[in-house]
């Protein structure tokens, strides 16, 4: 034995932590509770109801509020806002100030207002991340017009470079199409987008979708001093459905995009790209000199002018060039121009000469259609297609399920023991009379049975007409030298040879009108 030590040994202190006491709880706000007060001073608040009391439920029907929207710390990930406007002559309105109801009838009035150029429909796109705001105008496109308006949105989803957004769009129709649309199309097309999803306000509040309503505000006041300083430029009146209207549209959202400065020092731009704007700025419809490529198919010869003139657009989004429109009428861009002076910048008539739209740079062409010379065809013998042969009828793991088993059926075993049938496994003749019997009796395996017998005379039928035909009739592109090869069997209903087809077999259907003696049932594969 060991020897016992001198001395007590000291207890180890053995602490068990509560796990559910130290985890921590997010404060989140508790509806307030109203209080009830003495019944005095409840009779005495009726008498007048001033001042409002949230206990006093007449207080409440009559003058009660909803909850306030009160200012958030935000999403974690970014809220992109959706909202579509309209520019109705010289003023920009929402759909709900426009004079259309809000019905299936006001919609149909404000297409007919579309289609005669009095309304212009227009995409405000917002993030509320970056706090940059895109307006574009949505041309009537038909069918493919919620398509186009999808595409705007995944070609700025793209320029944002968020891996993870929300996109949200108040409760119109027409609006959660687009939002639905959009996020098909992003999945598709934006690999890095690892997560998206959608959020709807709640009916009839548009303030839950404040974000893009702002956007809507700065787009409107932005889009109204350009236009008015261009008229006031030309001296002339721009009317709603020029070309030069969806170019404004566009270039007042980058100009509030890459001066607009928020409480960060950062402007839109610096959030989204990681530096600031970096092109020189100029008027839009200002005319300028732009520099010719200098490699490609429009390059100039080494003897030809290196500068032409141009009437300055706007911006590329994604290149470090300058949209312009040419004296020919078309869009190009450039990396380098020069501005002219002041007494030859500003031209009406080269304004009233552009026709391009920011969609006519992404329009696609008609479809090339081409023709080719038929084809020589040799003089052999075509190949007929044989009769479709009509097979057993089936019986299924469900029927046998339904009507039971036959003992001493390999395939009824088969399926018994390992939940499946064999191919190639039959089930032997009794069976199939069983099952088949059985299933008459019902409406649904009446109708299969019925369906089945069709299938088979018809089988039968097109084997007989192809026997006729044979005996005097050649196959059409070939010639006398190469005949159908006729049916077996002379004077009765015969079997075609045909090594690629399989012989016609029996219908395993007692109501059949060939006998069991039939000569057709002596030339049934046994193994069928």
């Amino acid at each position: 034995m060991a020897p016992v030590e001198d001395g007590t040994e000291e207890e180890e202190e053995i602490t068990i932590q509560d796990e559910e006491a130290e985890q921590d709880a997010e404060p989140l706000r508790v509806a307030r509770d109203p209080k009830l007060p003495s019944q005095e001073d409840v009779e005495c608040h009726r008498c007048s109801h001033i001042p409002f009391r949230s206990w006093c439920r007449w207080c409440v029907q009559g003058r009660g509020r909803g909850d306030p929207h009160l200012r958030s710390t935000g999403s974690s990930i970014p809220i992109v806002g959706l909202d579509y406007f309209f520019i109705d002559g010289d003023k920009v309105k929402t759909r709900k100030e426009l004079e259309f109801p809000m019905t299936p009838a006001g919609d149909e009035e404000l297409e007919a207002a579309r289609a005669s150029g009095a309304l212009i429909k227009c995409l405000v796109v917002r993030c509320s991340a970056t706090k940059n705001v895109f307006g574009h105008v949505v041309p009537r496109k038909g069918a493919d017009e919620e398509d186009f308006a999808a595409n705007l949105v995944v070609r700025i989803v793209e320029w944002l470079g968020h891996t993870e957004l929300i996109l949200k769009g108040d409760n119109e129709p027409a609006l959660q199409a687009l939002v639905a649309r959009s996020l098909e199309v992003i999945r598709v097309k934006i690999e890095q987008v690892a997560k998206i999803s959608s959020e709807t306000p709640p009916t009839y509040d548009s303030q839950s979708n404040g974000a893009v309503e702002v956007g809507v505000m700065l787009i409107r006041g932005m889009f109204r001093t350009i236009r008015l300083c261009l008229e006031a430029r030309i001296g002339r009146a721009i009317p709603a459905d020029h070309a030069m209207i969806p170019w404004i549209l566009e270039h007042a959202c980058l100009l509030i995009n890459v001066k607009t400065r928020g409480a960060d020092g950062l402007t839109g731009w610096a959030r989204a790209r990681g530096r600031n704007f970096g092109q020189k700025l100029l008027g839009i419809g200002e005319k300028v000199l732009y520099k010719l490529p200098t490699k490609g198919p429009n390059a100039p010869g080494n003897m030809a002018a290196k500068w032409d003139d141009a009437v300055f657009l706007g911006y590329s989004w994604t290149a470090n060039t300058y949209l312009m429109a040419t004296r020919e009428g078309g869009i190009t861009t450039a990396r380098s121009l020069n501005r002219v002076p002041m007494m030859n910048r500003w031209s009406a008539e080269a304004l009233s000469k552009i026709t391009s739209t920011p969609w006519s740079q992404r329009e696609r062409s008609a479809p090339e259609v081409r023709f080719q010379d038929p084809a020589t065809v040799p003089d052999v013998p075509v190949e007929v297609r044989a009769p479709v042969v009509a097979r057993r009828f089936r019986i299924n793991d469900a029927d046998l399920r339904r009507h039971g088993f036959t003992d001493g059926c390999p395939q009824c075993e088969q399926i018994q023991r390992y939940g499946k049938a064999r191919q190639g496994l039959q089930h032997h003749q009794q069976c199939r009379a069983r099952v088949i019997e059985e299933m008459s009796k019902t409406d649904e395996g009446s109708a299969r049975i019925d369906a089945h017998t069709t299938r088979v005379d018809q089988s039968l039928a097109e084997h007989i007409e192809r026997a006729d035909q044979s005996k005097t009739t050649t196959v059409p592109g070939g010639d006398a030298h190469h005949p159908v090869r006729p049916l077996e069997g002379a004077g009765e209903l015969a079997v075609p040879v045909s090594p690629a087809h399989p012989r016609p077999v029996d219908a395993g259907i007692n109501a059949r009108l060939l006998q069991p003696d039939d000569p057709v049932h002596q030339r049934i594969d046994a193994g069928r």
